[in-house]
């Protein structure tokens, strides 16, 4: 389109063509205040500079940037595929070019009861299970969620256990590097990422801003790029020790075993689950009626199980100090049993039962979720280095 120039000439009204106009903003544009761009953001390596020099580009244009307007749209374009953004979900990156950097960029959880998490919702508590003030580990946090964790809460788990750091890990004098097993219990989860997925579940997710959204798109498109370096640096692992190559195969075998066990017990986990909801967000309402419900549970596991499993656990008329230790042994070893305890734990950790439970959970290998069930076959494991 070109612009016009009006003229009047002996009372006759001339056109002139001046040259092209400026194009005006996109509709998500709306809203933005950003200052002028500088064109050298595109050109950067931080993918965060490349997404705000965009948003001045289009919602601040500048002769400059209307000079070269078509290869900054290729380039665009190029950029919303790498991110699986569509038109529309640029309005997410103008609050997000707004920011300092992701550290600045925040949300809360949506919800108290966990088991309405979005998938930002899942990111955000596995995130902050990172911290140090959180009572429980990005471990626990992403088994939390199984057999339903989203890919959002799949991305936090890996930029907090698993590629948190953008250096090489450092190779001690004997070969190891000390993330050996802490890699072999990502690796699923490194296998499994869909970013594609991840994507569409950023874009559904109507309770959070677009700050956080845009957070998550870069987040995802950092660990696609990371994950090459780091399948190499764990493939000089399994090189420099066979017990390196022992650890990942115990990893992945591990997983089975807890979907086909405790990840079969749908309702038992969605009951710890709203314990766990109760305890993170601190609601007595979570907790109404919990000691109920959470007894039963353990009744029904207890039940479960033969008399004979507790055949050795001693003679409860005669009070052994080593009775509740030996029974908890053996109701551990139970799925059903184990997250039943845990349940009652999150519950009422000060009742009787409370006691009894927490000598379950202290006995017993850990088996809230697949993580944790490889890291308990990882300790009871013995291997060799070298």
């Amino acid at each position: 389109m070109n612009r016009l120039l009006i003229t009047m000439a002996g009372g006759v009204v001339s056109l002139i063509a001046t040259g092209a106009a400026k194009a005006a903003p996109p509709a998500w544009c709306k809203g933005a205040a950003v200052e002028p761009p500088d064109l050298r953001g595109l050109s950067s390596k931080d993918v965060r500079d490349v997404v705000k020099t965009f948003v001045r580009a289009e919602c601040a244009p500048t002769p400059e940037v209307d000079a070269q307007r078509a290869e900054i749209e290729a380039a665009r374009q190029q950029w919303s595929r790498r991110l699986g953004m569509t038109e529309a979900d640029w309005a997410d990156a103008v609050p997000y070019a707004a920011t300092r950097d992701d550290f600045f960029v925040t949300a809360d959880v949506s919800v108290k009861s966990l088991g309405q998490a979005t998938p930002i919702d899942q990111y955000l508590v596995i995130k902050n299970a990172g911290e140090p003030a959180s009572e429980i580990d990005p471990l626990y946090a992403a088994d939390m969620f199984e057999p339903n964790l989203s890919e959002s809460g799949r991305l936090a788990f890996l930029q907090t256990t698993c590629l948190h750091n953008t250096e090489p890990v450092p190779i001690d004098a004997y070969g190891m590097t000390g993330t050996e097993v802490m890699w072999a219990i990502c690796q699923a989860d490194l296998e499994q990422i869909n970013v594609a997925r991840l994507f569409d579940e950023v874009r559904a997710d109507t309770a959070h801003d677009g700050a956080i959204k845009m957070k998550l798109r870069v987040g995802a498109y950092d660990v696609a790029a990371r994950s090459k370096a780091h399948a190499a640096e764990v493939q000089q692992m399994l090189k420099r020790d066979d017990a390196s190559k022992k650890l990942f195969e115990i990893a992945s075998a591990a997983r089975g075993p807890w979907a086909a066990g405790p990840g079969k017990h749908t309702k038992l986990l969605e009951l710890v689950l709203a314990m766990d909801s109760a305890a993170i967000s601190q609601s007595r309402k979570l907790l109404d009626g919990c000691a109920e419900r959470t007894t039963a549970a353990l009744v029904e596991a207890v039940a479960a199980l033969p008399a004979a499993a507790f055949a050795d656990t001693g003679d409860p008329r005669k009070d052994e100090p080593a009775l509740v230790p030996r029974a908890a042994g053996v109701l551990g070893r139970s799925p059903a049993g184990n997250l039943a305890a845990i349940a009652v734990l999150r519950c009422s950790p000060d009742s009787v039962l409370g006691g009894i439970s927490r000598s379950v959970v202290d006995n017993a290998p850990p088996s809230r979720g697949p993580r944790n069930t490889v890291l308990a076959k990882v300790i009871a494991t013995s291997l060799t280095y070298d």
